[in-house]
């Protein structure tokens, strides 16, 4: 204890040794002085002219270097803001200044942005919309920001089912640095939108420094999670094809080789796989060319690189550069047997505006014998799904593991006036109401609702009770079409309208069994529900539930 006190350095000590570092401070100061007038005496400075001013004084030394230590605390306290800003966003290392603005661009906490930042989005759009060749090739970022949403909206049914997300989570480092990678690699030229702005030997060789993997996840990222501003183009495409043809010089050399040779090779005989399977190791088995603009040779190509028979997910989302019902098309589809998950989402069937009904049973018919094992269909946005295309087909027979189908946002289910919105995550249920619960239950002779032949076809205002007589009808005669039921269609009622309400179109159907009107969605919507859960084949009854998402 004695000996821990006595190793303590007492009070004079101390004192003394700030005394000897007081001295040693002023002597480097005076040397440094001296240091300087001697440079100015050998070196003297141009002559300038005189300006009177006071002598510093050390109050005023010790008030500039307190502003400059406030200023510079300033900053550093800034700096630090902004990194801990950034590490609440992403993973990882904090990212070097030249990307900042990428990473602010592509935060989810997009309000961080600085005013410099937004000034020059508000600059670079005003300048896209005045400049004609900007339009022409999307120039303006308010229109990619649109854009960028409905790709997003489309696809929230395909990232809830497949990912197990809604899309609200924040990207990863590696993700926003993939998106960076993919807008050079999609951004077209400014001279000519079919050509890319960077060079095509380039963009190959910077897509060999990325792995499989990483591959794909930037495919992802171009389409169903829309982090992009521009999809995947179709010379992005070409070069992942060109880049995973093998190397002929390998092959031939491979071929030269002896058998001898092959043994004394321990580095060949370790590579060689002692079970061979059909399916190479790089097979994946999800491909997403959302919204892409590749042409049917070069997705044929693409899956020809990617093993089609291991491919159970496909997305092709919002494909406007391949009609889906083509020959072409349908090739693709005829080499993908074991996909489980198809999207087809925002897509259309041929290249006119007007897809009529009997074109999608038809589509939907040939669908069902080339992808028979699918387990999920997500045909949401599209304007060819019909209840007609949706009865020409055999649900328990053409699908017999289908467990969801996917028709949010179909102009035939969504509600005009704007009043019901689809949930991405809730199935809908049995029955779209209770007339509905009521009308599809078993035949009976007592409560038969059928119309006498003198009654108008159009008088659903009226409130007539159903009348019996020798012309019976079943309800299924009317979800089946076999029974054209009576349609009337006018505009919302002028009261609404004077509260401000838009006017809207509305067509209802006469109820067969209580001779009320029934909007015309809700009808599409129990005839779909009919036809998908077996009320409207007898064949197709027995068969396993399958969740509608509207």
């Amino acid at each position: 204890m004695t000996h821990a006190e006595s190793s303590k350095p007492s009070v004079n000590e101390r004192l003394s040794r700030a005394r000897e570092q007081d001295l040693r401070t002023c002597r480097n100061l005076q040397a440094k002085l001296a240091r300087a007038q001697l440079h100015d005496a050998v070196n003297p400075a141009p002559p300038q002219r005189a300006i009177p001013t006071h002598a510093p004084s050390s109050s005023r030394t010790t008030g500039l270097l307190f502003l400059s230590s406030t200023q510079q605390a300033q900053r550093e306290h800034e700096q630090r803001s902004r990194e801990r800003q950034l590490k609440r966003q992403v993973a990882g290392p904090i990212p070097p200044h030249s990307w900042r603005d990428e990473f602010e661009r592509l935060s989810v906490r997009r309000g961080v942005a600085s005013l410099d930042r937004q000034r020059l989005l508000d600059l670079v759009s005003s300048t896209g919309r005045d400049a004609e060749g900007g339009k022409a090739n999307g120039g303006d970022v308010l229109e990619r920001e649109r854009a960028r949403r409905h790709r997003a909206a489309v696809c929230a049914g395909l990232r809830y089912h497949h990912d197990g997300t809604d899309g609200g989570e924040a990207l990863s480092l590696r993700d926003m640095t993939l998106c960076v990678i993919a807008d050079a690699l999609n951004r077209p030229s400014v001279a000519n939108a079919l050509v890319p702005e960077m060079d095509r030997a380039q963009s190959r060789e910077v897509l060999e420094y990325l792995p499989r993997h990483m591959q794909h996840r930037m495919l992802a990222l171009c389409g169903r999670i829309a982090a992009t501003d521009w999809p995947l183009s179709d010379w992005a495409a070409q070069a992942l094809v060109h880049l995973d043809q093998p190397n002929h010089a390998d092959s031939d050399r491979s071929q030269h080789s002896t058998a001898d040779e092959a043994d004394d090779d321990w580095e060949a005989s370790i590579d060689t796989d002692p079970h061979p399977t059909p399916f190479p190791r790089t097979a994946t088995a999800t491909l997403d060319v959302s919204f892409s603009t590749l042409t049917p040779r070069t997705l044929t190509r693409l899956l020809s690189t990617l093993a089609p028979l291991a491919l159970t997910t496909l997305s092709l989302a919002g494909i406007s550069s391949a009609p889906l019902d083509t020959r072409a098309m349908h090739a693709v589809f005829a080499q993908l047997p074991n996909l489980q998950l198809l999207c087809l989402a925002g897509s259309s069937l041929s290249t006119s505006s007007v897809d009529e009904p009997p074109r999608a049973g038809v589509f939907l018919r040939k669908l069902s014998r080339s992808c028979a094992k699918l387990e999920t269909l997500d045909v949401g946005g599209c304007a060819w799904v019909s209840a007609e295309a949706v009865l020409a087909v055999s649900w328990g027979v053409a699908w017999p593991r289908m467990r969801r189908v996917l028709l949010s946002g179909c102009a035939a289910v969504v509600d005009p006036g704007g009043g019901t919105e689809g949930a991405v995550g809730k199935a809908a249920g049995n029955w779209v109401a209770p007339w509905h619960a009521v009308h599809v239950q078993r035949f009976d002779q007592l409560a038969e609702a059928a119309y006498t032949e003198g009654r108008d076809a159009f008088d659903v205002f009226s409130d007539a009770a159903p009348q019996r007589s020798a012309a019976r009808a079943r309800f299924s005669d009317y979800v089946s079409n076999a029974i054209q039921p009576a349609i009337v269609t006018h505009m919302t009622p002028a009261a609404a309208r004077a509260q401000g309400a838009d006017g809207v179109l509305m067509e209802y159907v006469r109820c067969p069994r209580s001779a009320a009107k029934v909007e015309m969605w809700l009808w599409t919507r129990a005839r779909i529900l009919d036809a998908i859960r077996g009320r409207a084949q007898p064949g197709a009854r027995q068969r396993a539930w399958i969740d509608v998402y509207f």
